[in-house]
């Protein structure tokens, strides 16, 4: 069976509609071919960096990752510009199932507090 060149379904036709959407959504996809990404201004690239962070909400729960198990504390990057803990005590059997990697659903009690960490629960 021959492929219809006028068909747009056509595997390369949908591979390049995956690279257009794929552009779109790529915090880069303002700048033009020409334009070095090195020239851009401390504002444009602030915005950049913005465009590539998943906005948390205090009160939400979210999915996060372990990071690391520190003392009687378990770190847990939530996607946010900085990662938070939470007490092994929260965790199912203190936490000994946890290794980093493990996917964890988490609340935010707070983005960030005095020292730039996130404030997380896992009872809450």
């Amino acid at each position: 069976m021959e492929e219809n060149p006028s068909n747009p379904s056509t595997p390369a036709v949908e591979a390049d509609e995956a690279e257009a959407d794929e552009a779109e959504a790529s915090p880069f996809a303002a700048l033009s071919d020409d334009q070095d990404p090195d020239a851009l201004t401390q504002e444009q690239m602030e915005d950049i960096y913005a465009a590539t962070i998943d906005p948390v909400k205090d009160g939400e729960i979210v999915k996060g990752s372990v990071v690391r198990l520190e003392g009687d504390y378990v770190l847990i990057d939530v996607g946010f510009k900085s990662e938070g803990s939470v007490s092994r005590h929260e965790f199912t059997r203190g936490g000994q199932d946890l290794k980093p990697g493990d996917a964890v659903e988490v609340y935010v009690e707070a983005r960030e507090d005095e020292d730039g960490l996130m404030v997380l629960s896992k009872e809450k």
